[in-house]
């Protein structure tokens, strides 16, 4: 999925490579601890949020599949 692509926008305009690496980082599971993370706020969480943290989940579930 490109998020980016479909908007038909940068994918920094997104979110910011410091954010991203924060997400990976970070792996927030839960709006709260999202919008912990430094450029992260109301707007790009509605937007964005809940599919980053899909994303987020279902690696960790996978994951935790694994070991």
């Amino acid at each position: 999925m490109d998020i980016a692509r479909r908007r038909n926008i940068k994918p920094y305009m997104v979110f910011q490579n410091s954010v991203l690496k924060e997400m990976a980082t970070e792996m927030p599971t839960t709006k709260e601890e999202m919008m912990r993370i430094r450029g992260i706020r109301d707007r790009k969480y509605e937007e964005y949020g809940e599919v980053f943290l899909n994303i987020i989940r279902t690696h960790l579930s996978e994951r935790n599949k694994r070991q």
